[in-house]
C-alpha cells in the first residue's frame, strides 16, 4: 500500500526511528527471502490471503494480521477494535478485530 508505506517512511524520519524497517516490495516473496527473524509482522489482507502466511510465521516472533484471522491457526490473543469502525469485505461489514499470534 503506497500511502501507508509513505506515512511510516515520514513517520521513522520525523521520529528518528532507526529500529524500524519500511518495506515496499513484493510481500510472499520478501518474507520468504528474509534472512534474520523480525520481531513483528502486520498484514493487513484479505480473508484466505493471510492463509498464505501460514508457512511464514517462523519468520516472526510475533504477527499481527488486521480483520482477517489465519484460519488454519489458533490466535494467541484477539483485540476486538468494532468501538472504531467497520471494514467492507465483497459487500459484508465486519467488525475491525487485530489478531495476533506468538511464535
Amino acid at each position: 500500500m503506497p500511502f501507508s508505506f509513505a506515512v511510516l517512511k515520514i513517520s521513522n524520519f520525523i521520529t528518528s526511528t532507526h529500529n524500524c524497517r519500511a518495506v515496499f516490495a513484493d510481500a510472499f516473496k520478501y518474507i520468504y527471502n528474509m534472512r534474520r527473524r523480525a520481531d513483528i509482522g502486520v498484514a493487513y489482507l484479505g480473508p484466505g490471503m493471510n492463509d498464505k502466511l501460514v508457512s511464514a510465521t517462523k519468520k516472526f516472533r510475533v504477527l499481527i494480521t488486521l480483520d482477517a484471522p489465519i484460519t488454519k491457526m489458533r490466535p494467541t490473543r484477539i483485540v476486538d477494535l468494532s468501538k472504531y469502525g467497520r471494514t467492507i469485505w465483497h459487500g459484508t461489514k465486519l467488525p475491525h478485530k487485530l489478531f495476533i499470534y506468538e511464535m
